[in-house]
């Protein structure tokens, strides 16, 4: 019976103009600390440890999916600035992880793993800068609450899906005409630059913060006639 091999330890290989992986990475079966692999060239995560016990830094690199990468990753899963165009294979991360994956090509958050509990004081979502139009199809409705769900800057026609309770959550720049499907509670909110946005139906039952720029289609007794909101800001 061979011997399981493993690495005790963080690796950091970021900024070495790598395009592939050393071969022996591919035979380790956990590494016990982070991987930093930032701003290499990288175009796949082959010969990647199985688990990794910390986190996995492989932004700013040229990925284009999760097909040969590893299968749990305990802390940050960070793959912002990439070309993935799927979340199909991605490796699961812990309820205390984070996962990063803004400025990709994604469409559709459809392959997303989710741990059964997440911490509701730390796991965070950040999706924004990609051409997603719609969260159906992923399972986030699997979990009843998180820290920070990120979705600015996408063609996001509907949250239909989205968890009852999000501490953080940022819907500016996008296409929403409305927050139908959406969470019941949010600590802050996030609609600036929403400029199809016509009902308030299916507004949070209760806001902490709500951000919105002078040019958001309701007042303020508006808003507060269908939701609990603290304070409103209003953005130039």
């Amino acid at each position: 019976m061979s011997k399981r091999k493993e690495i005790r330890g963080s690796l950091e290989l970021d900024g070495l103009h790598l395009k592939e992986l050393p071969g022996f990475l591919g035979e380790v079966d956990n590494c016990y600390g982070n991987i930093d692999l930032q701003e290499n060239q990288l175009t796949s995560l082959k010969n990647l440890p199985k688990n990794i016990s910390g986190y996995l830094d492989v932004s700013k690199n040229r990925i284009t999916s999760f097909d040969g990468g590893p299968k749990y990753v305990s802390g940050r899963l960070e793959c912002s600035n990439n070309r993935i165009s799927s979340l199909n294979g991605m490796p699961l991360v812990s309820g205390h992880g984070s996962i990063l994956v803004s400025a990709n090509n994604l469409t559709s958050l459809n392959g997303l793993k989710l741990p059964n509990m997440v911490d509701i004081d730390s796991f965070r979502i950040n999706a924004s800068l990609n051409k997603i139009t719609t969260l159906q199809g992923s399972n986030l409705s699997s979990i009843e609450s998180m820290y920070s769900f990120q979705l600015q800057g996408n063609p996001l026609k509907s949250i239909e899906g989205c968890p009852p309770m999000i501490g953080s959550l940022n819907l500016s720049f996008t296409d929403l005409e409305s927050l139908k499907g959406g969470p019941k509670i949010v600590g802050y909110l996030y609609l600036m630059g929403v400029p199809n946005f016509k009902t308030l139906d299916g507004f949070p039952q209760r806001a902490d913060v709500l951000y919105v720029d002078r040019n958001f289609a309701f007042n303020d007794d508006d808003i507060k006639d269908y939701c609990r909101v603290k304070d409103i800001r209003r953005t130039i």
